[in-house]
C-alpha cells in the first residue's frame, strides 16, 4: 500500500474516532498519518484539536500549534487552532493575543462565511470569559482590582493615542510652531514618547535657543551644547547669577559664541557684568543684543564693544535698558574736545555702523567724562543706517549748543522715530527724507505746526504715514492745521488729548468745492482713547463719510438721526400703522444737476477704529461703526491694553482687523508671532490669495 493511501486511511480513521469522543486514538491516527508523510496544516490542526480534549495532552497541543505558526505564518488556522487550545486551559489574554492575530489573518464574511464566523464566535468566547474570571479576580482581591483598573485606563489611554502615526517632518514641524511662543516647548514634546524623543533628540537645529531661568541651568547648558553640536544660536539669560555659577556658564559657553546671533539678558548689573567680563570679544557674529538692568541706572564701560570684536559689523539691533549710554556703548570715540563735547566715531570702530533698531530706555545721558555732554544728534550720529529709533524716559538729555555744527547732518534710512516725555527736537540739525512713522507720546510740544516746519522735516511731510502725539496738550484748532501738513498720514493716534467733537468734525470729508480741504485724505485707522468729550454722532459721520456709496455732509447725518430715533420719540413704532409715503420723484434730464454738481471720487475707508474708555460714545453707535469699520476696539476694563491703543503688535493698524476677510469666511486666517521676535507678528493665511485681487497696502506680511 502507497503512503498516501497510508495517509487518507489514518486521517479518515482519526476523524471516526473524532465523532465518536475517543480523542485519544483519534490524535494518535493523525499522528500515524503525519509519519506516513502527511505533515500538512489540516491534519497538524486536527491532531491539535483532539490533543486540546485531552487535559494531559494540552501542552503537546500547544506545541503542535506553535509548528503550525512556525511553517505557515501567513495562515490564520494556526493561530486560530492557538488560540482555541489556550482557551480550554483557561489562559485567556495570550488566548486574546491569538485570536485577534487569527482575526487580522482570517477571511473576510463574503470570502468564507462558515470560516469567518468560527473565527468571530471564538474570539467573544475567550472576551466573555476573560471579563467574567477578571471580575471574579478583582471581586477578592483588591490589589488585582487596582491592576485591572490600571490596565483598563492604559487601554482606553491607547485608544486614543495616535502620536505614533505622525511622520518625522511633521514632528519636527509641530516643535518648531511651539517653540516660538516657548523655547522649552520641545521638552514637552521629547516627554511624549519614545519615537518622539528620538525625533527630536537628534535635530540639531531645534536645540540652537537656550533660556536660562531659575533652576539646572548649569546641567541644561551642558544638554543644549552637547545637542546642538555646540551651534548655540541664541541666548536668553532671566535668573540672577551669582559670580561662580555666572564663571561655570560663561566657560562653557565661551567656546561656542561665535555662533551665537541674539543674546538677551534680563537680570541684575552683577550678572550682566560677571558675563560681559568672560565675554569680552567673543561674539562676532551677534546680530541682536538686548540687556536689561533690573536693578536702576549702572555705570559701565564697554558694554556693546565689550562683547562685539572691533571690527565686527554684523550687529543690527541694540536694545538696552538701565544703563549710562555713552559708558555702555559709545566707549571706543573718543572725544575731538573736551571743551566742546564733541564725540566722534574713531575709524577703528565699525560696531554701530551697520545698526538699524536702536531701543533705549531708562538710560541717562550724561558722557561720564569731565566736560563731555550727550544729546540726540550726538546719539545718532553713531548710527548711520539706523531704521529704527525708540528712546523712553530718558535722563540727563542735554540740548545742542546754537553753534554746534552735526557731522551727521541726515539719516537716510531712518523710518520710525519714538521718544517721549522731551521736547528735544533732532530735525533742527538733522534731516530725516525716508521717516514714515512718528510717534511723539507726552511730548511737551511748541505748537505742533511750527515743530512739523522745522527744517530737518520738510522732507518727510508729504510721506509720513504714522503719527502718534497722545497724552499731549494739543487743541483742536491747533492740531487740525498742523495735520493740514501731512497729506500722506494713515494713522493718527490721540489718545488722551484734550480734544472735543470739533476735532472729530474737522476731519469728516469735505465735498463740492471743499473737497480739496478735507484734512488726512487718506487716513484708515484712528485711535482716541481715554477721551471724555467726543460723543458716537461726530465719530459716526466720520466714518460714514468716507465709507463708500454712503451720503456725506449734513445729509448724512440727518438720515442717521432720523434713522436711530430718540427716548421720545422711537423711529418705527410697533402698533402704529404703516405710514405711506409718497414715490421719491425720477429726475428728468431738465432737473438733472450740472456737470460740476457731480459726486468726488471715494476716499479710502476707515478700517481700524479704537474708541476704549470713551465714556461718552453711545452703545447704540457702535453696532452701526462695526457694520463699516473691520476692527473696532471698545473696551472699558481696569487694564488699558497699550499696543492696542497704538495700533502695534497683535492689533497693528495696518494688518486686517477681521482675519479671513481676506478672501474666505469658512477657515478665518489668524495671526501669528514672528518667529525670534518680542513684538512682531504676521497674518497667517488659511485663505487662497490671488494678489490681483488683494486690497493694496491693507494685508501687509509682517507687523510689529
Amino acid at each position: 500500500m502507497k503512503n498516501q493511501q497510508l495517509v487518507k486511511q489514518h486521517y479518515d480513521l482519526g476523524h471516526k474516532y473524532m465523532s465518536k469522543g475517543d480523542y485519544e486514538e483519534a490524535w494518535k491516527n493523525f499522528d500515524k498519518a503525519i509519519n506516513f508523510g502527511g505533515k500538512s496544516l489540516v491534519i497538524l490542526d486536527c491532531k491539535a484539536a483532539a490533543m486540546s480534549k485531552l487535559p494531559e495532552w494540552r501542552q503537546n497541543a500547544l506545541q503542535v500549534t506553535k509548528e503550525m505558526i512556525s511553517k505557515w505564518p501567513k495562515d490564520f488556522k494556526g493561530y486560530y487552532r492557538q488560540a482555541s487550545v489556550l482557551h480550554t486551559m483557561k489562559a485567556y489574554d495570550p488566548a486574546l493575543v491569538a485570536v485577534k492575530k487569527a482575526v487580522e489573518l482570517g477571511p473576510t464574511q463574503a470570502q468564507n462565511d462558515r470560516q469567518f464566523r468560527a473565527v468571530q464566535e471564538l474570539r467573544a468566547s475567550i472576551t466573555i470569559e476573560k471579563s467574567e474570571h477578571d471580575r471574579s479576580k478583582a471581586a477578592n482581591d483588591k490589589a488585582e482590582a487596582a491592576k485591572q483598573a490600571a490596565e483598563r485606563h492604559a487601554a482606553r489611554k491607547a485608544r486614543i493615542n495616535y502620536t505614533h502615526l505622525l511622520s518625522r517632518d511633521i514632528v519636527l514641524t509641530i516643535a518648531e510652531s511651539g517653540m516660538v511662543e516657548n523655547p522649552n516647548f520641545i521638552f514637552r514634546m521629547a516627554g511624549v514618547c519614545r519615537q518622539w524623543r528620538d525625533i527630536l533628540v537628534g535635530q540639531q537645529g531645534l536645540w540652537g535657543t537656550l533660556v536660562l531661568g531659575k533652576k539646572r541651568m548649569d546641567k541644561k547648558t551642558e544638554v543644549y551644547i552637547e545637542r546642538s553640536g555646540g551651534r548655540i544660536r541664541e541666548i536668553r539669560i532671566s535668573a540672577i547669577l551669582d559670580s561662580q555659577l555666572a564663571g561655570k556658564i560663561s566657560g562653557l559657553l565661551r567656546p561656542h559664541l561665535s555662533h551665537v546671533h541674539r543674546l538677551i539678558i534680563m537680570s541684575t548689573g552683577h550678572t550682566i557684568a560677571h558675563l560681559n567680563h568672560r565675554w569680552t570679544g567673543c561674539m562676532e557674529n551677534l546680530q541682536h543684543l538686548q540687556l536689561e538692568n533690573q536693578g536702576g541706572i549702572r555705570h559701565e564701560e564697554s558694554i556693546v564693544h565689550g562683547l562685539v570684536p572691533p571690527r565686527a559689523t554684523s550687529l543690527t539691533r541694540i536694545e538696552i535698558t538701565g544703563y549710562r549710554y555713552t559708558s555702555a556703548i559709545c566707549p571706543g570715540y573718543h572725544f575731538e574736545s573736551l571743551q566742546t563735547g564733541l564725540l566722534k566715531p574713531s575709524g577703528k570702530q565699525n560696531v554701530l555702523t551697520n545698526v538699524k533698531t536702536l531701543i533705549l530706555r531708562d538710560c541717562a545721558f550724561d558722557s561720564g567724562f569731565s566736560g563731555g555732554v550727550m544729546h540726540l544728534e550726538m546719539l545718532l550720529g553713531h548710527f548711520p543706517k539706523v531704521e529704527t529709533v525708540e528712546l523712553s524716559d530718558l535722563k540727563d538729555l542735554a540740548m545742542p549748543a546754537p553753534d554746534w555744527e552735526p557731522y551727521t547732518p541726515e539719516l537716510p534710512f531712518l523710518r520710525s522715530y519714538t521718544i517721549n516725555n522731551t521736547s528735544a527736537n533732532i530735525w533742527a540739525n538733522i534731516s530725516t527724507p525716508a521717516l514714515r512713522d512718528l510717534s511723539l507720546p507726552s511730548h511737551r510740544l511748541p505748537p505742533l505746526l511750527r515743530f512739523l516746519q522745522t527744517p530737518g522735516l520738510a522732507s518727510a511731510l508729504s510721506s509720513i504715514r504714522a503719527l502718534d502725539i497722545s497724552e499731549s496738550p494739543a487743541t483742536d484748532q491747533d492740531l487740525l492745521k498742523a495735520l493740514a501738513c501731512l497729506p500722506a498720514l494713515e494713522f493718527l493716534n490721540v489718545t488722551g488729548c484734550p480734544l472735543s467733537n470739533t476735532f472729530i468734525e474737522g476731519l469728516v470729508r469735505k465735498t463740492g468745492d471743499k473737497e480739496k480741504e478735507t484734512v488726512l485724505p487718506i487716513l484708515t485707522a484712528l485711535s482716541i482713547a481715554r477721551n471724555d468729550q467726543i460723543t458716537g454722532g461726530p465719530v459716526l459721520r466720520l466714518v460714514r463719510s468716507r465709507y463708500p456709496g454712503e451720503d456725506t455732509g449734513k445729509a448724512g447725518g440727518s438720515q442717521q438721526a432720523k434713522s436711530m430715533g430718540s427716548a421720545f420719540k422711537p423711529a418705527k413704532s410697533v402698533f402704529g400703522r404703516p405710514t405711506t409715503r409718497a414715490p421719491a420723484p425720477t429726475p428728468t434730464p431738465s432737473s438733472a444737476p450740472p456737470k460740476t454738481s457731480r459726486v468726488p471720487k471715494d476716499l479710502p475707508r476707515i478700517t481700524w477704529l479704537n474708541i476704549d474708555h470713551c465714556n461718552l460714545i453711545e452703545p447704540s453707535v457702535i453696532a452701526h461703526l462695526r457694520e463699516r469699520v473691520r476692527f473696532v476696539s471698545n473696551a472699558f476694563g481696569q487694564q488699558i491694553n497699550q499696543d492696542r491703543i497704538k495700533g502695534k503688535g497683535k492689533w497693528r493698524w495696518d494688518m486686517s482687523g477681521e482675519m479671513g476677510a481676506c478672501k474666505s469666511e469658512k477657515e478665518p486666517c489668524g495671526v501669528r508671532k514672528v518667529p525670534g521676535m518680542k513684538d512682531e507678528w504676521y497674518i497667517y493665511h488659511t485663505c487662497e490669495q490671488d494678489d490681483k485681487d488683494a486690497e493694496g497696502g491693507w494685508v501687509r506680511d509682517v507687523g510689529g
